[in-house]
């Protein structure tokens, strides 16, 4: 999901473009017989921010879903999102809706979207976004950067859906980047990088994206031979209209889905994130509660 993002200077940005940041922390509360995490920090700048958190699943998994209420990133627009989940505590990040990346303006100005977290000893994030909607003609970026330390556990993923098709407004021209860096005690452990021009022929050729228009990946640290081929034999698929694969890579378990659908590969990432969750944290997963709105 490495890439140094292209940020244009303030001069450069036009009247309506949106400079947004949202810093977040997650610290454990309580006392020792009735322990909670919570959300103790949001600070915002622009339109981006958090509503309360709520607690689905008990008093120990705060679930938070990140606004945007423009609804997307037009051109000069840049959204920095930080993260930084305490030690021994928890966060469950979404958003109610998908992203968007809408065409750029004439000048070719970048929309850029920055994540880096900070994940301290046996503290638990779980970064789970609804899909982005990269519009034909946008000149997107969107860089991921977390940063594990001992005992820190991770499930995150990322969904780009490249055009409309509902629309029929294929992405047949424009650019969108994606990077993912992951460091393990300050060593960088995972680096993935896509980039794509709509007109290229990436999306169409057999060593690029075959024709299909949705991708994702979703990435957790946990090295499991067993629950490899578990979630091998019951949801890895090659089929005429989607991609399922598992793979482990340096201590990391990956799913790669290939297809049309961001809603079908939500579905297919909960599945695998229900099936990793009681290995990863002992905890059998449970859905935003926003995902079925």
């Amino acid at each position: 999901m490495t890439a140094l993002l292209v940020t244009p200077s303030i001069c450069s940005l036009p009247e309506k473009s949106w400079q947004a940041s949202l810093s977040l922390r997650f610290s454990r509360r309580g006392s020792q017989s009735s322990p909670k995490n919570a959300l103790v920090s949001a600070l915002h700048q622009g339109p981006l921010r958090v509503q309360r958190a709520f607690y689905p699943e008990g008093p120990l998994v705060p679930h938070i879903y990140l606004l945007h209420p423009p609804g997307g990133v037009v051109a000069g627009d840049s959204l920095a999102i930080d993260i930084h989940v305490d030690e021994s505590s928890h966060g469950l990040i979404t958003t109610p809706s998908a992203g968007r990346v809408y065409r750029t303006n004439d000048q070719g100005l970048p929309q850029t979207q920055r994540v880096t977290a900070q994940v301290e000893s046996n503290a638990v994030l779980e970064w789970l976004p609804q899909e982005n909607i990269v519009f034909n003609g946008a000149n997107g970026y969107n860089q991921t950067k977390i940063r594990l330390q001992p005992g820190a556990h991770l499930m995150a993923w990322d969904i780009v859906c490249l055009g409309r098709v509902v629309g029929d407004e294929p992405f047949e021209a424009g650019c969108f980047t994606q990077s993912l860096e992951i460091f393990q005690e300050d060593q960088l452990a995972l680096v993935e990088r896509i980039s794509i021009n709509g007109d290229d022929g990436f999306i169409d050729s057999p060593w690029g994206l075959q024709g299909f228009t949705v991708f994702g990946t979703f990435v957790s640290n946990i090295q499991h031979d067993e629950l490899l081929q578990h979630l091998k034999q019951n949801l890895q698929c090659v089929h005429g209209d989607f991609r399922l694969a598992f793979t482990q890579k340096q201590g990391f378990l990956i799913c790669r889905y290939l297809g049309h659908s961001a809603q079908q590969a939500r579905h297919l990432f909960s599945q695998a994130w229900q099936r990793i969750r009681p290995y990863k944290i002992d905890r059998a997963g449970c859905e935003p509660r926003i995902w079925h709105t």
